[in-house]
């Protein structure tokens, strides 16, 4: 199986594929000792946990018509930052794997933050309430 990285990590592929097999999978995402794993199309990438600095949930909602009304669906997405920019934005089934997934990432990366920063968070209230 061949491992990409998304910023250019340098990881030694037989430590990756050590990491990958002994990993715990939730959803479409696996968590090794050292790395995160997911899955994208056809490629697996790979982040280590000291190279995350951030990371949170993000809910998209997407209305949706049915035959019998209007309804909107909500995606669950984990998205993983260093200091400079998203790494990773990865779609997750739901509201319980998403969940799982961040207390196993609580432990698995102790130094990264949790949330999204708090300038950026009043500036999305402010945004939310002008649009109403």
């Amino acid at each position: 199986m061949k491992f990409y990285s998304i910023d250019n990590y340098k990881v030694d592929k037989k430590d990756l594929m050590k990491d990958y097999e002994e990993a715990y999978a939730i959803d479409n995402i696996r968590l090794g000792k050292d790395n995160v794993f997911f899955r994208t199309g056809f490629k697996t990438y790979y982040i280590p946990y000291d190279k995350i600095y951030r990371y949170f949930r993000r809910i998209k909602v997407i209305p949706a018509r049915f035959c019998c009304g209007k309804f909107n669906l909500e995606l669950e997405h984990l998205v993983i930052c260093n200091k400079k920019k998203e790494l990773a934005e990865i779609q997750l089934s739901g509201n319980r794997a998403s969940k799982a997934l961040m207390e196993r990432l609580k432990q698995l990366a102790p130094n990264a933050k949790i949330g999204i920063k708090k300038d950026r968070k009043k500036k999305l209230k402010q945004e939310m309430q002008e649009t109403v």
